[in-house]
C-alpha cells in the first residue's frame, strides 16, 4: 500500500507542478486517509463479531448415563468407578445407576429403558447414552463411552431414560433434615425396618443392638460370629462331644474331636453359604 502512493505522488509532482500540484497532492493524502481510516474500522469490526460456526456452540443441557449392574458381576466392578470419575469431573454428566440382580423395581427400568433405545437387554454390565448403548465392559468400550460423552456435552443428546425414569428434584428451599439424608438410588437406600431401626442392626445378648454401618469387616464378622455362636443344637453336640472326650481323660483325644469338630463345622458353614450364593445368582 505504502509503494502504491508513494509512486502516485512521484507521478502527481512531475505531471503538474505549482500549485495545482499541491491541490492535488492534499486531495490524494485526503483520499488515503480515508481508505486507511475504512480499513481500520473493518478490521475492527470483524474482531468484534462472535464465533458464528455451529461447533463452538456448547450445549447447556445434561448428559444421562444409565448403568445397570449387578452385584458379583467382574465386569460392573470395573465399569463402575470409570462412569463416577465421568460424573465427578463434569458436573453436568449426571449417572444412573440401577442394580438390578436383587431390586426388581430397577430390573423394570432396565428392561423398559432397552426397549425404548430400541434393543433387547440381555447382560450385565448394559450402558445407555441417548441413542446408543454398550453391553460388557472394556477398554475399546471406555474410549467409545467418552468420546459419546464428549460429543453429548458439546452437541447435546436426548434423556434415554425421558418418560421412564422419574426426573430429578429440583431444589427446594427446605428446613434443614433432623436425620441423615438418604439416597436416591433405591439399590444404595435400604428401607427402614417398621420400628425404625436399620436393616445393619444387630442385637447381641449381654450387650444390646450394634449398628454395623461403618464398621470393619473384620468387627461385622466377628460381632456376627458371636450372635451365631448362641446356637443350642451346636451347643447340645459340643456338649456331648466334650462330655464323651473328658470322660476318657486324654487331653490329646480332647484336642483332636475338638480340632475335627471345629473343621467340620466350618467347612458345612462354607459349603451351605457358597450353595445359597450359587442359588441367588441363578434365581436372579
Amino acid at each position: 500500500m505504502s509503494d502504491f502512493f508513494e509512486n502516485l505522488f512521484d507521478r502527481i509532482r512531475r505531471a503538474s507542478p505549482g500549485r495545482h500540484a499541491l491541490i492535488r497532492w492534499l486531495a490524494v493524502c485526503a483520499v488515503g486517509l480515508l481508505l486507511l481510516t475504512g480499513s481500520k474500522k473493518a478490521s475492527a469490526v470483524s474482531v468484534l463479531l462472535p464465533p458464528g460456526t455451529a461447533e463452538e456452540i456448547q450445549s447447556v443441557d445434561p448428559v444421562y448415563v444409565y448403568f445397570f449392574w449387578g452385584e458379583g458381576c467382574p465386569h460392573c466392578a470395573q465399569a463402575k468407578p470409570f462412569l463416577e470419575s465421568l460424573a465427578q469431573k463434569n458436573p453436568r454428566i449426571i449417572l444412573r445407576s440401577y442394580e438390578i440382580y436383587y431390586v426388581a423395581e430397577n430390573h423394570e427400568v432396565f428392561e423398559r429403558v432397552c426397549a425404548a433405545a430400541g434393543f433387547e437387554p440381555r447382560y450385565v454390565p448394559t450402558i445407555v447414552i441417548g441413542k446408543r448403548y454398550w453391553e460388557g465392559y472394556g477398554e475399546q468400550i471406555a474410549q467409545e463411552i467418552q468420546t459419546v460423552v464428549n460429543s453429548c456435552l458439546k452437541n447435546g443428546c436426548p434423556d434415554a431414560g425421558a418418560g421412564i425414569v422419574a426426573p430429578l428434584p429440583t431444589a427446594q428451599p427446605t428446613a434443614a433434615p433432623t436425620n441423615t439424608p438418604r439416597s436416591s438410588d433405591p439399590a444404595t437406600d435400604p428401607a427402614e425396618d417398621p420400628d425404625g431401626t436399620s436393616p445393619n442392626t444387630i442385637h447381641l445378648p449381654l450387650i444390646g443392638s450394634v449398628e454395623l454401618t461403618g464398621k470393619s469387616l473384620v468387627l461385622s464378622t466377628a460381632l456376627i460370629a458371636f450372635v451365631d455362636s448362641f446356637n443350642p443344637c451346636s451347643l447340645w453336640v459340643l456338649t456331648m462331644l466334650l462330655t464323651l472326650t473328658l470322660h476318657t481323660g486324654s487331653r490329646r483325644k480332647v484336642l483332636l474331636i475338638g480340632v475335627v469338630f471345629l473343621t467340620v463345622t466350618a467347612a458345612i458353614y462354607a459349603l451351605f453359604i457358597a450353595g445359597l450364593f450359587t442359588v441367588f445368582t441363578i434365581v436372579s
